[in-house]
């Protein structure tokens, strides 16, 4: 979750904008370089600048293609952003 927070972080900073949005993890997929964590989890985290506040979210991706997954974490992105605003 810290990667996410940090980047999430970042884009702000570097858009300087009200929100950033950073995600990480791993949608059902065995990645050699980094054997942490679990193959089908995600972490996103949305800054908000105005408070120095993070909202953070631990997807578990079920077993679908990767773009129906990656339509999945969008869509869960955007209905936080929607309760934040």
């Amino acid at each position: 979750m810290e990667v996410a927070k940090e980047m999430s972080k970042c884009v702000s900073d570097f858009a300087l904008s009200t929100y950033g949005i950073g995600v990480t993890g791993k949608i059902n997929k065995k990645d050699p370089s980094n054997e942490r964590g679990l193959d089908n989890e995600v972490f996103f985290s949305i800054y908000y600048r105005p408070e120095d506040k993070y909202y953070t979210e631990k997807l578990v991706c079920p077993i679908d293609e990767r773009r129906n997954v990656k339509e999945l974490i969008v869509d869960k992105i955007l209905e936080k952003l929607n309760e934040i605003m």
